[in-house]
């Protein structure tokens, strides 16, 4: 998980606006249990998709099929 959370920042760092990377940012910062740092991606999220809810993550149609796939999207604390 660590590894994925390291890319995740280095894409976020490459491409602060690619919501893809924050995505991922804030899904993995809430599978480590780090609210604080999922809540500081959600703000950074959020400029670019208003109204952004940790909730969004599971939902069908919000962009994160590979969190679903892996069966990660159910396990998120939210």
């Amino acid at each position: 998980m660590r590894a994925a959370l390291d890319a995740a920042q280095s894409a976020h760092r490459n491409n602060p606006s690619h919501r893809a990377a924050l995505r991922y940012l804030v899904a993995l910062r809430l599978l480590v249990n780090d609210r604080t740092g999922a809540e500081e991606a959600a703000q950074k999220l959020r400029r670019y998709e208003p109204g952004f809810t940790f909730d969004q993550l599971r939902d069908e149609d919000y962009p994160m099929l590979t969190l679903r796939n892996t069966g990660f999207a159910a396990q998120l604390v939210i």
